[in-house]
């Protein structure tokens, strides 16, 4: 049947690990402005495909060191790593800083390497700041059996 030639193409194909190492940004949008100047208390959310992760917060700063690695098992090479840059807010909603996208299929099998790129302004005009991030993402037989 249909499903069964599905999950054997499914099992029979790679399986595909992203090792991401969320390191730091430098000049994020300042969320909270005060009286001597302006901050954020900066996090990130990382999606790949239908998964999402949380960074933690670092207080008042607009260039957080996070120093912190996600592992993924993705279903395809064709997923994109989304990360949005929020600033949270003990009162209200949570301002969005920026984002950024990477297809997965420019990184497969590079080995690790760090890579600085611009965040995007979330109205999607221009960028602001830089975030920085340590990939590695491989494919590996999937050596599953169907009887």
């Amino acid at each position: 049947d249909v499903y069964k030639r599905q999950y054997q193409r499914r099992v029979r194909g790679k399986i595909y690990q992203l090792e991401l190492k969320l390191i730091r940004a430098n000049g994020v949008i300042a969320g909270d402005i005060t009286f001597s100047g302006g901050s954020s208390d900066p996090y990130c959310f990382v999606k790949v495909g239908n998964i999402r992760a949380k960074s933690k917060v670092i207080q008042k700063t607009l260039n957080p060191t996070w120093d912190q690695t996600f592992t993924f098992i993705v279903p395809s090479i064709d997923e994109k790593i989304y990360i949005e840059v929020f600033d949270e807010d003990m009162v209200g909603k949570d301002d969005a800083l920026g984002n950024l996208e990477i297809p997965l299929k420019s990184q497969l099998n590079k080995g690790y390497s760090e890579q600085t790129l611009p965040i995007k302004k979330p109205d999607g005009n221009g960028t602001h700041g830089t975030i920085t991030l340590g990939i590695n993402f491989t494919a590996t037989p999937n050596q599953s059996v169907i009887h």
